[in-house]
This record gives C-alpha cells, sequence and structure tokens, in this order.
C-alpha cells in the first residue's frame, strides 16, 4: 500500500497536528480521550495501549510511558524540593520532550485524509507503519529506489513508457555494461536479470502481470533502428543508478547513528559536569535524594530526545546532501568536458543534447531527481523548525539572564552545546541547498553553451555538406533540440528565481552560511565574555 502524504505546508491540517500534539503531550492520560474519539485501531497504531503479539508496538509504548512518568515525576519533585538543582535541569528535558510531542503532532498533521481514516480502520503492524516515518528515508535499498521513483513520477506526471536517452553504443557497453561499480551492476540486474525475475515469480512474490511488465525493460536497451551508432536506454535504470550513488556516505547508518548517540550523550553530561564543577568550588554540594534523582532524570530525558532530534535534524542535512549529489550528477550528464569524477556521479555516462529526445527526457530526469522524496519534505521542514524554535528559546533564556544577572556557566554551557551539534548540522543542510542552488545557474549556463555549438554546427553543415537530402535531416534535428534547449534555458532559470532550495525560510547560499556560522559563534562567545566580565567585577 502507498501511504499517502500532503506534500505542501499550504495543505497541512492544523486541527489534526493540534489533536495529535495534544495526544502525545499529556500521554497516558489521553488514553481514554483517544479510544473515544479515534478508536481502538487508532490508538493501537498510536501505540497507546500494549500490542503484546507486535514487539516494536510494544518497544514503543513502554518507551512512551516510562518517559512520560518520568517527566511527570522530574516536574514533582522540582516543586516540592526546597534547594532544587538549577532551573535548566527541568527547562531542557520539558522542551526536548515538548519539541517531539510538536514533531509526532506535524507527522499526522501532514498525513492526507486518506491515510488517516486507513489508520482508524484497523490495526496495522508497526513494519508498515515505519514506512511513514522519517527516518524510512536514509536508506533506501534498489526496490525501495525504484518504488519512490515510479512514486514520484506519477505524482509529477511522467511516464517512464515515454522517457529514454539516446546514448552512444561504445559509450554506453562501457559504462553501464562492462561498468566495474558493484552499484551499477546490481542496478542492471534488478532491471535486466533474467534470473531474479524468475525467481521472484516462482516464489509468488510477483504477479505475472507485473513479471511481463518488468521483462519490458530489457526491450529498452536494445539498438534503435533509425541510428545504427545509438542505443535506447530507459530513463529510469539511469535514475535508479543515480540515486544509488547520491546514497555513499563515508559512515554507514549504524555508525550514524552511535555518532549521534555520543552527541546526545556528551549534551547530556554538560549541564551536570558543570553543575558538579561549580558545587565543588563554592563547597555546597547538594546531598539531597530528591536533587540526585532529579538530574538524573533530566539527564535521560535529555540524552533521549535530544538523540531524535539529532536524527530528524540529520535527515534532513541527509536529504539536502542527496539532492546536491543528484542534481550535480543530472548536470554531468550532459557535460562532456567536465572531469570526471567517479565518487561523486558513479560511472561515466554522456548523453548528447543534440538530440531533440535527449533534451525532453533530460529535463524531466532532472524534475524527477529533484522532486525525490518531496513527501518527506514538509516533515524536514517543520521538524528543522522546531528544533531552531528549541535553540531560539534557550538563546533567549540566557540572554534574560544576562539582563537580570541570574546566568550561570550552566546555562553558557549547554546553550553552546546545543548550538555546536545542531548548528553543525544545520550549516551543513545550508551548504549543500547552496550547492543544488548554483548547479541551477552551471546547468543553465552549460545548456546555452551547448545551444551555441549546435548553432555553429548547423552553419558549418549548411556550408559543407553538398546532399541537400542529408543537410534537411540533419537540419531539422538540430534545429529541434536548439529549440527545445532554448526551453530548457528558460525553465532552468525559473527553478533558480522562483523554486531555489529554502532553509530556515532563506535561500540556501554561501553567504547565509558564512553568515549564520559567524553569527552563532561571535554571539556565543560574546555572551561568555559578558559573563566573564561581570563575574570578576
Amino acid at each position: 500500500r502507498d501511504i499517502k502524504v500532503n506534500e505542501g505546508l499550504d495543505s497541512f491540517c492544523f486541527p489534526v497536528f493540534f489533536r495529535y500534539f495534544c495526544y502525545h503531550i499529556v500521554f497516558p492520560l489521553s488514553i481514554p480521550f483517544v479510544l473515544m474519539l479515534e478508536g481502538w485501531a487508532m490508538a493501537s497504531n498510536l501505540c497507546f495501549i500494549p500490542v503484546w503479539s507486535d514487539k516494536k508496538k510494544l518497544a514503543i509504548f513502554v518507551s512512551q510511558s516510562v518517559s512520560a512518568m518520568a517527566a511527570y515525576v522530574m516536574i514533582s519533585l522540582h516543586i516540592d524540593n526546597e534547594n532544587p538543582p538549577h532551573d535548566i535541569f527541568v527547562i531542557v528535558p520539558l522542551a526536548l520532550y515538548g519539541c517531539h510531542k510538536l514533531m509526532v503532532g506535524a507527522k499526522y498533521g501532514s498525513l492526507e485524509e486518506e491515510t488517516m481514516q486507513w489508520l482508524r480502520s484497523e490495526v496495522i503492524e508497526r513494519k508498515l507503519l515505519e514506512s511513514i516515518e522519517l527516518l524510512s528515508w536514509v536508506n533506501l535499498d534498489i526496490a525501495e529506489i525504484d518504488h519512490q521513483l515510479r512514486y514520484t513520477a506519477e505524482k509529477r506526471g511522467i511516464e517512464f513508457k515515454d522517457m529514454f536517452f539516446l546514448i552512444n553504443k561504445e559509450i554506453y557497453s562501457e559504462s553501464i555494461v562492462k561498468a566495474k561499480s558493484s552499484l551499477v551492476q546490481n542496478v542492471i540486474k534488478f532491471y535486466e536479470g533474467k534470473e531474479v525475475l524468475q525467481d521472484a515469480s516462482k516464489n509468488g512474490k510477483i504477479t505475472g502481470h507485473e513479471l511481463n511488465q518488468q521483462r519490458q525493460h530489457l526491450h529498452h536497451y536494445k539498438q534503435d533502428e533509425n541510428h545504427h551508432h545509438m542505443v535506447k536506454v530507459a530513463m529510469l535504470p539511469i535514475a535508479t543508478k543515480t540515486v544509488n550513488f547520491s546514497m555513499k556516505r563515508e559512515l554507514t547508518y549504524t555508525q550514524e547513528r552511535w555518532v549521534l548517540g555520543a552527541c546526545a550523550l556528551v549534551q547530556g553530561l554538560i549541564p551536570v559536569c558543570l553543575q558538579w564543577i561549580k558545587n565543588e568550588l563554592d563547597g555546597t554540594r547538594s546531598r539531597s535524594a530528591a536533587s540526585f534523582i532529579q538530574v538524573g532524570i533530566g539527564f535521560s530525558i535529555t540524552v533521549f530526545y535530544f538523540y531524535i532530534a539529532l536524527l530528524f535534524v540529520n535527515v534532513g542535512q541527509l536529504d539536502y546532501q542527496r539532492r546536491a549529489k543528484m542534481i550535480r550528477a543530472a548536470g554531468a550528464l550532459i557535460d562532456f568536458e567536465t572531469p570526471f569524477d567517479a565518487e561523486k556521479i558513479g560511472s561515466y555516462l554522456f548523453v548528447d543534447l543534440a538530440w531533440p529526445k535527449n533534451v525532453a527526457s533530460w529535463l524531466n530526469f532532472r524534475w524527477l531527481l529533484l522532486n525525490l522524496g518531496s513527501q518527506f519534505r514538509n516533515r524536514i521542514r517543520l521538524y528543522t523548525g522546531l528544533v531552531s524554535a528549541f535553540l531560539i528559546g534557550l538563546l533567549m533564556y540566557m540572554i534574560v539572564g544576562i539582563f537580570l544577572d541570574s546566568i550561570s556557566e550552566i546555562v553558557i554551557g549547554t546553550t553552546a552545546g546545543f548550538l555546536l551539534f545542531v548548528g553543525s548540522s544545520l550549516a551543513r543542510s545550508i551548504w549543500y541547498g547552496s550547492e543544488t542552488n548554483e548547479q541551477y545557474e552551471r546547468q543553465a549556463r552549460r545548456v546555452t553553451n551547448i545551444q551555441f555549438s549546435l548553432r555553429e554546427l548547423k552553419a558549418e553543415i549548411r556550408q559543407s555538406t553538398r546532399s541537400s537530402f542529408k543537410k534537411k535531416i540533419i537540419d531539422e534535428r538540430l534545429s529541434a533540440a536548439d529549440d527545445l534547449m532554448a526551453l530548457a534555458v528558460k525553465m532552468l532559470e525559473h527553478d533558480s528565481r522562483l523554486e531555489p532550495i529554502m532553509v530556515l525560510g532563506f535561500r540556501a547560499s554561501k553567504e547565509m552560511y558564512t553568515t549564520i556560522a559567524f553569527a552563532s559563534v561571535g554571539a556565543v562567545l560574546g555572551i561568555m565574555l559578558e559573563f566573564y566580565i561581570n563575574a570578576n567585577g
């Protein structure tokens, strides 16, 4: 089943967002209201009731219950404690807890009404529900990439059966058929391997009709009878290859999660260590059991929910990085002069825009890659905005403390840690977004250069070719390609001007990256300097 997601903020359902935020923020007190208003099936799908047969649902129910009860206990201890720890040990955990519940509400506010009705109608296995989670966009195998490409093409009105490239036979043979890259070979096997198709049919994984549809891909690689030196290559396998290469990262998915977990652990330890040092220096060590329990609960909630926040922000960064890689690869596809870089675009492949069909196919290819994963970007923007709002709130708390002379090194250290970990990820998102925006201009310039070269070629052919029939055929083809490229340049300029990559509501650029980096570091250093001056008279 395709779980449908609203892709635009204009279609975001605020009443659903608010209702599900309330359900989660007051859990488990909200369970009776969920059962009454949404039904048993939705309560089960929300993991609000234990499902013993589904271990993943049971684990989420336990984690939600434990974290909710821990938050209630922490608040109670802070209120009843005559000498409580610093307020930051309550403010940060509760802010992160609330930020996560806002993210959950945003997820359900992004779903289409048809999907919401489905969630209310039946109890669904958690493994299937994970397909609507943002983390499902991080790791995709070839079959999942193929599914995402078909889903995006359907949403954007692109017909794969009519989309193919005319590629030089020798280039295609060297770059695809004889490619040494295992990623390329796996893609070819997925679309061409007869054994894979036969095994799937025998195992009952696909129907005979679906088997015939997959075998039709084999015919897209046959030689075009009208162009003896060219072969027809379907767009879908090339797009799958490009997306597959864009997912190559320095660290594996597991390693990235370990790194993010370590960052969350360090962030949780910062206020604890600073409080311990302060107590040692002041000689005011608190021996209250309630204080130790409160700090321990606050530490646990901070680490757990900051880790989740970092996971979501990291998905946004990976999405911007992936899009930058894909649009760069799309540009390299038509650029014969740029030095080949296998790490960036995979196996070398050149699409000659002198063929009109290639111009139209390349524009659709580029549009498809840019929109791949668009159903997740609504939530990426919302989640990034919520985490940024949390950081701004923490900064405002610190600034107010300066004016009231109530700021401490614990607040400064905690805020600096959050700015470091979240800001570095946001900065990388801005950098990759600016890379994508720059590719718009570079590709428009490259298409213009190709268009100019074609016009020079037409002039030479008209002067040198004697056969009027041959001259007419070539001239018509080059003129058609020239007309399409003129429209392509306008479309690229339109994308650059009206549909740029935005981060936090601003056009991503290198200037924005530099400004935010220096402003953030300067603000933290300035506040630390002000605190030092005040502390020393």
